[in-house]
């Protein structure tokens, strides 16, 4: 007999859970939109036979979905039931997931932070809502104010007799324009929440202060934006003149470091038959990965790099010394962190080489916060944090 360990199971991403009324099922209509109970922005539930194991984020990979795991251990989400009924099927469970594949708890064994899981799931088709498990509709991804939800495209079941009509509010029909819906892009997915880019606008304008305290030729300084992009393209809008830039390291709150060093053939875990075009050439890929690894990542066991670029020639230029740096620009950035979390921050080193900005893949999704002091585009720059990051300190900005 086999070991339940080398048991496949079914391992799936949970992108929301929720109630209809049998009603509402029964009623479904191409158009209609079914609200989720689970906020954009957040980390996903990656499940094991149902039980969650981490949390992860969704990542497109040659038209592929994949999972990359950004922490390990987690509950599931509370959905509170919206109904009070005395029917056992009248309220009933609803979610929307990845297409599930299947992988032993052996194949899953030294996969931690940073590990993508390849789904065969190809990004453009549709996702399946299901209730009680069973496969009612298929949709596109969208997103309800703040929370995910799908946008029915086809309904997979008619019901000759729908049933009394009871509501549970978490459908939305083709008329009910009065809350904001609109279309989610996984592959440049809205990471950051209002919350989140309050929280950052708060803390880089503490940083500028700070700043014109130290450093008197950048009085005005000010946060001119907070944005979220690819990584691909920041890099694009730094093509048109040369820039140099502070790549800078955080220390994260919590436990120190176990010290077990990771097996990074785990970085990519591609199941046995997939049929993603990862699966073809898998040794690139994780190659790849473990070179972003190796730059991005400390003994901490997650990645903790981000920069800060400017025009060569500005004001931040004359920060000559590593110890200038320290000084006058680092230290007012670790008052405006400190504010918010007990984050430390360090400098690593300057330059001018652009193959040394490269520190996540071009896809990848970044928050870009823009300072600047107006009418003076010599007092500029940008600080450039990876989500993947942020991700383990969202918890904070809020």
């Amino acid at each position: 007999m086999s070991h339940p360990f080398s048991t496949k199971g079914s391992v799936t991403l949970q992108i929301g859970k929720g109630h209809l009324t049998r009603y509402e099922i029964n009623t479904l209509s191409e158009g209609d939109v079914v609200e989720l109970y689970h906020r954009a922005g957040e980390s996903f539930p990656v499940e094991f036979n149902g039980n969650v194991l981490g949390k992860g984020e969704i990542v497109v990979l040659d038209n592929t979905f994949g999972v990359r795991l950004v922490s390990v251990g987690g509950e599931e989400d509370i959905v509170p039931a919206p109904l009070r009924t005395d029917d056992l099927t009248n309220v009933l469970p609803i979610s929307v997931a990845l297409d599930p594949v299947p992988l032993s708890i052996q194949e899953l064994s030294g996969a931690g932070p940073a590990t993508v899981l390849v789904f065969d799931q190809k990004y453009d088709n549709a996702f399946t809502l299901r209730a009680l498990g069973l496969p009612i509709a298929r949709g596109n991804i969208v997103v309800v104010e703040e929370n995910f939800g799908i946008r029915i495209k086809e309904v997979l079941h008619r019901a000759s007799e729908p049933g009394p009509v009871e509501l549970s509010g978490r459908r939305l029909g083709k008329s009910e324009d009065f809350r904001p819906i609109k279309d989610y892009d996984f592959k440049r997915p809205d990471k950051f929440s209002r919350q989140h880019i309050l929280a950052m606008q708060k803390i880089h304008a503490l940083f500028a202060a700070s700043l014109a305290l130290s450093l008197p030729e950048a009085r005005g300084l000010s946060v001119l934006s907070v944005d979220q992009g690819t990584f691909s393209e920041f890099e694009d809008s730094m093509k048109s003149k040369p820039h140099s830039f502070f790549l800078l390291k955080t220390g994260l709150p919590g436990s120190p470091p176990s010290g077990e060093k990771r097996d990074l053939d785990k970085l990519l875990i591609v199941p046995e038959k997939s049929e993603s075009p990862v699966a073809k050439d898998q040794k690139g890929w994780l190659e790849m990965m473990k070179k972003h690894w190796e730059k991005s990542s400390s003994a901490v066991g997650h990645y903790d790099q981000f920069l800060f670029a400017f025009e060569a020639g500005g004001l931040f230029s004359k920060l000559a010394s590593p110890e200038a740096v320290t000084e006058l620009f680092v230290q007012p950035l670790h008052k405006g962190w400190k504010s918010a979390m007990p984050m430390s921050v360090r400098l690593e080193k300057t330059s001018g080489d652009p193959k040394e900005m490269k520190i996540v893949p071009a896809n990848d999704m970044v928050v870009l916060v823009e300072v600047g002091v107006a009418g003076h585009p010599e007092i500029h720059g940008n600080f450039l944090y990876p989500f993947i990051a942020l991700e383990p300190i969202l918890p904070y900005l809020r």
